[in-house]
């Protein structure tokens, strides 16, 4: 998942993998719906896998989709308390 989907320069991941066809456009899914984003699962299983075997890279990949996507989050809830 790491080696194909993550995006180095900002975080998270896309939704295609480095070596696919190539795009125009490469989409990183914020929003979760009925079905939670490849992000949001991405991150919960990060957290998990870094829990349980201790190793500290998977969480920095965790905090780092976190990041990459609070200040959309931020936004969003600011417009909807406004």
């Amino acid at each position: 998942m790491i080696s194909d989907f993550w995006d180095d320069k900002n975080g998270g991941l896309f939704m295609t993998a480095k070596d696919g066809e190539k795009l125009l456009y490469r989409d990183k899914q914020i929003y979760d719906g009925a079905i939670p984003s490849g992000n949001s699962v991405a991150a919960m299983n990060l957290l998990r896998l870094g829990h349980i075997t201790g190793a500290t890279d998977y969480m920095k990949k965790a905090e780092s989709i976190v990041k990459a996507f609070s200040g959309s989050v931020e936004m969003y809830l600011s417009l909807i308390n406004a």
